[in-house]
């Protein structure tokens, strides 16, 4: 989570969002969907945490509905990697 976190605290980075899928989805074909500045890591749950860099609710909304099911979460400014992935 370390990419996570950096752009947390990154301002160039803002704004940001997370998109989570359901556990078990293979990484291979979202990460064929994706831009080449977001970033995807496995969770320990099983699910694919998608991050999106410079990407504003409504635009990870859409990404969201065009991948099929994701659920996406809008990062707030201060919060940690960690906190923000307790609310993805």
């Amino acid at each position: 989570m370390t990419l996570l976190q950096s752009l947390l605290s990154d301002a160039r980075a803002w704004p940001l969002c997370v998109a989570t899928t359901l556990p078990g989805v293979e990484a291979q074909t979202l990460l064929a969907s994706i831009r080449a500045d977001d970033g995807c890591a496995r969770l320990a749950d099983g699910r694919l945490l998608l991050i999106l860099p410079s990407t504003g609710p409504a635009q990870a909304a859409a990404l969201c509905e065009r991948l099929g099911g994701l659920e996406m979460t809008e990062a707030q400014w201060g919060e940690s990697a960690t906190e923000l992935l307790l609310r993805a």
